[in-house]
């Protein structure tokens, strides 16, 4: 099953609830019904004794931030020809990632050879860095 949450979605569990309606005769454990008005194995859910729920835990996808510091030379905001990263110039930058809604300090780390740096393992929310 392939299951598609809305982006509004805040929780971290979902309840999946299957019916079944119709049976070929191997399914001796259900009383297949199309109503949902019945409450056939008394569980107080006014469901058929056919309803199987299952709690589905939502794992929030791991995001990142990063990018590559460089001498922007011409102070057009992209990485010209001939335009070197920070690292190729003997250099490296602390970067510090901020939580934008408290502007709390999450985490620290500096530029590589390349002139990249990334923050991992992030939650969805909003962040600023700080070079």
């Amino acid at each position: 099953l392939t299951f598609v949450i809305d982006d509004a979605f805040a929780g971290t569990t979902l309840t999946n609830s299957a019916e079944i309606t119709s049976d070929n005769g191997d399914d001796v454990d259900s009383n297949p019904d199309t109503s949902d008005d019945v409450d056939e194995d008394g569980d107080g859910n006014g469901d058929d004794d056919d309803e199987d729920a299952v709690v589905i835990t939502i794992e929030p996808a791991e995001l990142s931030i990063g990018s590559t510091i460089f001498s922007d030379d011409n102070d057009n905001g992209i990485q010209d020809a001939g335009e070197l990263n920070i690292g190729a110039k003997g250099k490296n930058v602390t970067v510090e990632l901020y939580d934008a809604n408290t502007g709390a300090l999450i985490a620290t780390t500096t530029t590589d050879a390349n002139g990249n740096y990334i923050f991992g393992g992030l939650a969805e929310g909003d962040y600023f860095v700080q070079f």
